[in-house]
């Protein structure tokens, strides 16, 4: 299994793994275990996991060597105790995901970005931007709902809502005792849904799967391909986010290039490149009747098989 196979699974698609790690989560006595990703895959990969409650140095430890063995077993990776990193608080998570996957982006472009607050029992993260991407950004709309909320719910299964000050949302009182919250996350404490993995329904989980198979090893060489044409999407990434076979739609993610459209989160160059891609996608598929399509942060499992050779 490849780093990607095991993303994609981990994060779902495979209920045998899942439930191997359900039984070890229960082995070492914690009360939640996830997955959340793989940091560097080119260069120094590093496996990055969320764990409740919170934990002692030496228990880290004992769950990082526990881990290692499970994806050695699992995936036929092998990752050393160094390249394991266990997070076991909701702000150094919602940090750790920032920092990597958003902010340089943001950086780049002359803004910052503040976390001011997160409550694990509601799944809220309160962000601020700032700098350059200010509500007078024409982009900072779809730099909050495409680029920084769409990764911390993608990446942070706790995560429900990500809001700014002054959004119409009802603020959690931050500073809600641990015990008492753990508490809370006790009772609450869901252990996943594995419906539809017995190769049964077509699953949503299963349709996007095949979609992105068909993207990565057909659209893709096709799209790299138009390079200095008329449509020229040859930098632009694209996978699929949802599926519903039995309503006909499909949802697309963009990651557009420097130069495509006017920023990063331009809607309107995503409209074309879904025409662009949307009838090749619906003359695979038939029962694709609406395609559609929004620019998104691509998460790093996306990355890493697109920029294969």
């Amino acid at each position: 299994m490849e780093r990607l196979e095991l993303f994609r699974a981990l994060k779902g698609n495979d209920a045998g793994l899942l439930g191997k790690l359900e039984e070890l989560r229960g082995e070492l006595g914690l009360t939640k275990l996830y997955f959340i990703y793989i940091a560097d895959f080119d260069s120094d990969p590093k496996i990055v996991w969320g764990v409740r409650p919170l934990i002692d140095e030496e228990k880290v430890a004992e769950v990082k060597a526990k881990l290692s063995e499970f994806v050695k077993e699992r995936a036929g990776l092998d990752f050393s105790l160094d390249k394991i990193e266990v997070l076991c608080d909701p702000l150094v998570e919602v940090e750790n995901v920032l920092s990597v996957q958003v902010i340089p982006y943001i950086h780049s472009h002359g803004g910052d970005l503040n976390i001011l607050g997160v409550d694990e029992v509601s799944g809220l993260v309160l962000v601020e931007l700032s700098g350059a991407c200010t509500s007078g950004c024409q982009s900072s709309a779809a730099t909050m709902n495409n680029g920084i909320r769409s990764t911390l719910i993608h990446l942070l299964p706790w995560v429900k809502k990500v809001e700014q000050p002054g959004s119409d949302v009802e603020e959690p009182d931050f500073g809600i005792p641990e015990a008492l919250r753990q508490a809370e996350l006790d009772v609450q404490h869901n252990k996943g849904d594995s419906s539809g993995a017995d190769g049964g329904a077509m699953t949503e989980e299963r349709a996007v799967w095949i979609v992105n198979e068909f993207i990565f090893k057909e659209l893709r060489p096709i799209m790299k391909a138009t390079a200095g044409k008329e449509v020229d999407v040859s930098k632009v990434v694209v996978w699929a986010t949802g599926a519903n076979v039995g309503a006909g739609t499909l949802s697309l993610g963009l990651a557009l290039s420097q130069g495509t459209g006017c920023s990063p989160f331009c809607g309107c160059a995503a409209r074309g490149i879904v025409k662009f891609l949307g009838e090749r996608l619906r003359s695979k598929f038939s029962w694709a009747s609406r395609v559609s399509g929004e620019p998104l942060v691509p998460p790093p499992n996306i990355m890493e098989i697109w920029n294969r050779e």
